[in-house]
């Protein structure tokens, strides 16, 4: 018995102790199930309103949202004092003591036909889910109708579950199954799929297995989220692991996960994946980070890095140097930067090489231009001719007056000035001249030799250091590759990157263009290398593209934890292979909102087929385990940078408004009375000086710079303590050489 009592002290749902119906009389009977008939009816009346007008999706709303279609009485109480539904419960729940609420005791009409329901989906189909597939497929199709659904997507709305019953000869009319259909989408989302309609099933067992495989998607939803605090929490130590009081603060937050639950959320799909894109960025952070101070050094200790790079790094006749020979420098030299890190820095396209257009990508473009220039000349060809040509002859003349006379050594002022007369383009920009000159001068003293100009000329660096950027060309050349295989996607995969590591070095762009017939490869290529990195990613590629495959390599990791488990989730029939409509719907079930056509063709790429389907194969996905997706540098930047705004938003200063106010606060005089007692306490202590009238005083020190001018005058019981004229209290002066120290 009891009722359940709501936060305002109301009774809901009370069970009165009624007499038995066999100790009643006939007209005591006929009253009692009068009064049951009312209970009941104020019941259907509150889940009909809190079902919108349908009693079934109340139903399912407030008392049975796992479709059992019965309730206890602790759940029934609960659902009453939300309703705020007031109604004895003894006249409700009439089938003994501790027996659920069953829904026909309610409305036995609605039972009557959602039993009919299950037995002819049993004595028909055998299960709900063949029911809801044979439904799919006898409902109208989704061209039918403006609101059919998508029956093909396994949808159904409110008018294709109707008409697909009535096709299927339901014996029921339109009106019941459209209140059967309110009770599976109770949530009203306009359509249903399988999993609304498995407390259909009569079989307990069965509908239990089911249940717990709809359960089992939203558990991998509450661990989407749990990893998601997870890792926000992860976030929050690393931010405040130099803050020891702060961050010893934050661990003892109750919301904060505690130290031995980390091995569990560690194995979470999602944190899974999140470690490894904050290891990659740690990475990449490192990576830059040693490269500055590489760069740094260089430039401290021989003058630029092409300087560097002719005297320590590159050996003889080389234009590259290893790793080997990069360890040896920074040994040598200790600079005390970590050489993996910096290898991983330098090596951009990671053939093995840093070759000097990777080191210093500007003046390698410098150089290539003048180089360019040279061989254009007739009769010259080479740079170190340009040494022997009359037009350095008139530069000496018309520079140094005909006083230079060394034929060994050649003043940089010179040589460009012999440039501008041999008609050189880059003759007036300053910028290019000083490139040129840092690179070529060895000892940096305004000085060039021969041996410069014939080490430019032993210097074959790669065709695009020659082009010019032309977003044209590559306009072209794409348009090409989308017309030979159809979709962006499909182009990247069987004709740039054909080896699935989500970057296209310069060979392998080359022998695209070859492929296809396109012959100004080199100015394409330099319109989408934009940053320099000698690699071209699928986001510079085509952005679209990229951020379709990125989303689903990162749904597919973080619900599955890994490709392959993917796979096995898609192929829901354990052929092997998945469908188009297969990967369709699991991608809907799941919540992946890319195009899965697009996707699915992309994958697709030998045009395998299964029971004349086409189908991909777990080989055709597999590469995507070890397709990179790592955050680039213009990506790790924009997040520093927004870190650190954040930091200095939470570390600025106070508004000096606020600072203000409550600078006047602390300055505003409070008042105060003292008892007639502790006033004469008071005087009966003071000094002698103190009883003297305001003007026989000594006049008070000056106060401190910073202090008030004002001092609050304390009130004894309407009267004020020393001056009558004023009411200010004569506090004594700071110092009175006159007074003894205890009147002081």
């Amino acid at each position: 018995g009891g009722a359940w009592k709501s936060e305002g002290g109301e009774s809901y749902g009370s069970r009165a102790s009624s007499p038995g119906p066999g100790t009643l009389g006939r007209s005591s009977r006929l009253k009692l199930a009068q009064e049951k008939q009312r209970a009941r009816q104020t019941v259907i009346d509150a889940l009909t309103a809190s079902g919108a007008g349908s009693f079934l999706r109340g139903w399912r709303r407030a008392l049975d949202p796992n479709g059992h279609l019965e309730v206890d009485f602790e759940d029934f109480c609960r659902a009453a004092a939300r309703l705020k539904l007031s109604v004895d419960t003894e006249l409700i729940f009439t089938n003994g003591e501790g027996a659920p609420l069953l829904l026909e005791d309610i409305s036995p009409d609605d039972g009557n036909v959602l039993g009919r329901m299950r037995q002819w989906t049993k004595s028909t189909f055998g299960n709900t889910r063949a029911m809801f597939k044979a439904l799919c497929e006898a409902a109208p199709a989704a061209g039918d109708g403006d609101d059919c659904g998508d029956p093909a997507a396994g949808k159904l709305s409110p008018r294709g579950f109707v008409e697909g019953l009535t096709a299927l000869e339901f014996p029921c009319d339109k009106q019941d199954i459209k209140r059967i259909y309110e009770c599976c989408d109770y949530v009203d989302v306009g359509f249903i799929q399988d999993d609304e309609v498995i407390f259909l099933e009569e079989d307990p067992q069965v509908r239990k297995t089911e249940l717990f495989k709809a359960k089992a998607c939203s558990l991998d939803r509450w661990r989407a989220e749990a990893a998601q605090e997870f890792m926000e929490a992860l976030k929050q130590r690393k931010a405040h692991r130099k803050e020891g009081s702060r961050a010893r603060k934050t661990a003892r937050d109750r919301k904060a996960p505690r130290a031995w639950n980390d091995r569990t959320y560690e194995t979470l799909p999602a944190v899974v994946v999140f470690a490894r894109l904050e290891r990659a960025r740690e990475q990449l952070r490192a990576a830059r980070n040693a490269r500055v101070a590489f760069m740094e050094h260089l430039r401290k200790g021989y003058g630029n890095e092409l300087r560097a790079f002719r005297k320590e790094l590159a050996a003889e006749g080389m234009y590259y140097f290893g790793q080997t020979r990069l360890r040896a420098l920074c040994n040598k030299l200790n600079w005390g930067i970590d050489v993996s890190d910096l290898w991983r820095g330098l090596d951009q396209d990671k053939d093995g090489q840093v070759h000097l257009e990777e080191l210093c990508l500007e003046p390698a473009l410098a150089l290539a231009g003048l180089k360019h220039f040279a061989s254009t000349l007739p009769g010259i060809g080479t740079c170190a001719r340009l040494w022997h040509t009359s037009a350095v002859a008139e530069a000496k003349q018309r520079e140094k007056g005909g006083n230079w006379c060394s034929d060994k050594k050649m003043p940089t002022s010179v040589f460009f000035s012999a440039l501008s007369l041999l008609g050189w383009p880059q003759a007036s920009d300053g910028r290019t001249r000083k490139l040129i000159a840092d690179s070529l001068d060895m000892s940096g003293s305004g000085l060039l030799t021969l041996g410069d100009l014939e080490w430019l000329d032993g210097w074959r660096p790669p065709e695009w250091v020659y082009a010019q950027p032309d977003w044209g060309a590559w306009t072209e050349m794409k348009g090409m590759l989308v017309k030979r295989y159809g979709h962006p996607l499909l182009a990247w995969r069987k004709a740039l990157d054909r080896d699935d590591s989500n970057h296209v070095t310069w060979d392998e762009f080359r022998v695209a263009a070859a492929r296809i017939g396109f012959a100004n490869y080199s100015a394409a290529w330099r319109a989408l290398d934009a940053d320099g990195s000698h690699s071209i990613s699928m986001t510079e590629y085509d952005r679209e593209s990229a951020e379709l495959l990125q989303s689903f390599k990162q749904w597919a990791e973080v619900h599955f934890g890994s490709i392959k488990n993917c796979f096995k989730a898609l192929d829901a029939d354990g052929s092997g292979s998945v469908t188009l409509s297969e990967m369709k719907r699991a991608c809907h079930k799941r919540g992946w909102e890319g195009d899965a056509a697009v996707l699915f063709n992309f994958l697709n790429t030998d045009g395998h087929s299964f029971d004349a389907r086409p189908s991909i194969s777990y080989d055709e996905l597999a590469f995507l385990d070890s397709w990179s997706v790592e955050p680039s540098e213009q990506e790790l930047v924009e997040t520093e940078s927004a870190a650190q705004a954040e930091e200095r938003r939470l570390r600025r200063p106070p508004n000096a408004s606020r600072t203000a106010a409550v600078v006047a606060r602390l300055r505003t005089p409070v008042e105060f009375t003292l008892t007639k007692h502790r006033t004469s306490s008071y005087l009966s202590k003071a000094p002698d000086w103190l009883h003297q009238p305001v003007a026989m005083r000594a006049p008070l020190a000056p106060p401190p710079r910073g202090t008030p001018a004002a001092l609050p005058s304390p009130t004894l019981g309407g009267d004020t303590l020393g001056s009558r004229s004023t009411g200010s209290l004569a506090l004594p002066p700071a110092a009175r050489p006159d007074q003894p120290r205890q009147a002081r």
